[in-house]
């Protein structure tokens, strides 16, 4: 038989991603930007850090031209994270999903060091299984641009336009080159959520 022993803490249980604003809100939980609503990995150009709680779905509108078929998304959610807006929009298991500043402006979002960034996700319940980044992948460097045009308070529409070619960021080397995506004529209108 084996006994604990009084002084040692206990492990550290990861929890699930907390809502923003609950109590549980804090380092219990995580959330990957591909988790419709994460909060708090906004800012980081490879939209590879883990948020930290979900914000539950608003009202608007998201469409986009993606490789030529339309998107119009379902579900949305727009909010902002310190200075910088997070959207995400969901079409079935599709999403796009950008971070930009919260300024009035053309905003470039191909660096790796960018303030701004878009990507596009599909995930089936095994795995993530089509995504899509504004970042330089094996030399292939990508081509991206977000326009905010109103940054309402919470309850009103957060408002701009996007266009990128994404870099397959999931890829088989030994296939060939990452593909690309194409996302023409993506617009926004969505109301800010709170976060708090």
């Amino acid at each position: 038989m084996t006994t604990a022993d009084p002084d040692e803490a206990p492990p550290a249980e990861i929890g699930p991603t907390p809502t923003c604003g609950d109590a549980s809100h804090g380092p219990t939980g995580g959330c990957p930007a591909w988790e419709f609503g994460c909060v708090g990995w906004a800012g980081l150009g490879n939209l590879n850090a883990t948020g930290h709680c979900l914000v539950a779905p608003t009202t608007g509108s998201v469409q986009a031209s993606v490789d030529g078929a339309g998107f119009v998304a379902s579900q949305v959610v727009g909010y902002l994270d310190g200075s910088t807006i997070g959207l995400s929009a969901r079409l079935g298991d599709a999403q796009v999903v950008l971070f930009v500043p919260a300024t009035i402006g053309v905003h470039d979002c191909a660096g790796p060091y960018s303030l701004a960034g878009i990507a596009y996700f599909a995930e089936t319940t095994a795995s993530l299984t089509t995504d899509f980044r504004s970042v330089m992948v094996a030399g292939i460097p990508p081509v991206c641009s977000v326009t905010v045009t109103d940054v309402g308070d919470v309850g009103q529409p957060l408002v701009g336009s996007f266009a990128a070619t994404l870099v397959q960021w999931r890829y088989d080397p030994a296939s060939g080159p990452p593909a690309t995506l194409a996302l023409a004529n993506g617009s926004f209108s969505v109301v800010r959520a709170a976060t708090q």
